[in-house]
């Protein structure tokens, strides 16, 4: 990511129909800062999966994750967290495919 989220900056109005808009979205916007998925993620590019193969991939995130999504693939395939021990799950993660395949992913 490119840093941390910005607070969402309240206006004033004296028109009652804008100020109870900006209390609304100062609430959604107040759940979504406030949300440790979102405000904790990152998103790893050009990881290259060999088929069958365990690859170790640095999530960055410097705590164990929750989980992760593929969001871009090369290649039609299945990615998955094999049952190999990693010795290293704040900074790192094995990943799998059944295909050779390049994709980013967001660890979150």
């Amino acid at each position: 990511m490119s840093g941390p989220m910005q607070q969402f900056v309240d206006i004033v109005s004296k028109d009652r129909s804008t100020q109870e808009l900006n209390n609304n979205v100062s609430r959604v916007f107040a759940s979504i800062i406030s949300n440790p998925l979102l405000s904790t993620i990152t998103i790893v590019q050009t990881i290259v999966l060999i088929a069958n193969t365990p690859q170790l991939v640095n999530h960055k995130l410097g705590k164990l994750i929750t989980g992760f999504i593929v969001i871009n693939s090369n290649a039609v395939s299945s990615i998955f967290q094999p049952g190999t021990t990693n010795p290293s799950p704040t900074a790192s993660i094995y990943l799998q495919s059944n295909a050779d395949v390049t994709i980013s992913v967001l660890f979150f």
